[in-house]
């Protein structure tokens, strides 16, 4: 799952005390869609992200897990080393 975002609103509608039927009316898609996103089949639109962060009240950042990564140097910085 490293390096793929894994967005939070299963729990956030949980949270907030909401179902997939009440955001798939706050944001103008269907149940099945929302369903994909709580399911992290499918990731929503940078439109959609914003309306999920309006209805819910909620920042980005918030709707994204913070994926806490292994320590040590990045893919990015061992390739910079080998050059």
């Amino acid at each position: 799952m490293m390096g793929k975002k894994v967005y939070r609103i299963a729990s956030l509608l949980a949270d907030h005390g909401l179902d997939n039927k009440d955001l798939a009316k706050l944001v103008g898609v269907s149940e099945t869609t929302v369903s994909k996103w709580c399911k992290n089949n499918s990731q929503p639109s940078i439109e959609n992200m914003y309306k999920i962060c309006m209805a819910l009240k909620v920042s980005p950042k918030e709707l994204v897990m913070d994926l806490k990564w292994p320590e040590g140097p990045s893919d990015a910085d061992n390739l910079l080393k080998s050059k």
